[in-house]
């Protein structure tokens, strides 16, 4: 995926804004069954995984987002989150494909952070807190093409 959006980058440029397909059929949503998840092997993994590719992890993201990665308790942001990903696919362009396995440990800390604000919420609120996140995604886009346009 990094590699693709890479080499789309001037078409991606163009898009602007996110568009609705059609539904098609009858949708009668249902609440998905409950999952357990293992919040601290989560935690523990992002916190090994991040020690294990401190210095990969470091060349690859802005030096304030490395910053709040060293903190104890992950704590990332839809916005920390968009910014790491921009990140990656600039770092997949300047370094190659290498560095991505280093953002293993940056998913788990962002899983472990999204499960944490919605543990208690509907499965609707909690859809609501995706649609933001992937809003955040589209108003960053000029912050990702301007770290592009400083290499």
């Amino acid at each position: 995926l990094f590699r693709v959006v890479n080499l789309y980058l001037e078409e991606l440029s163009k898009v602007k804004g996110v568009a609705n397909p059609p539904i098609l059929g009858n949708l009668n949503p249902s609440e998905p069954e409950p999952i357990q998840v293992d919040l601290e092997s989560a935690k523990r993994r992002f916190v090994e995984g991040f020690n294990l590719q401190r210095e990969t992890i470091r060349m690859c993201l802005p030096s304030e987002i490395y910053k709040l990665l060293l903190e104890p308790e992950p704590n990332l942001t839809a916005q920390e989150w968009a910014k790491i990903l921009y990140s990656y696919i600039i770092a997949v362009r300047r370094f190659g494909s290498k560095v991505i396995e280093s953002m293993i440990p940056l998913w788990l800390g962002r899983f472990y952070c999204y499960v944490k604000e919605t543990e208690q919420m509907s499965t609707k609120e909690a859809e609501t807190v995706v649609r933001n996140q992937a809003k955040v995604f589209e108003e960053m886009r000029d912050w990702f093409f301007k770290q592009l346009q400083s290499l």
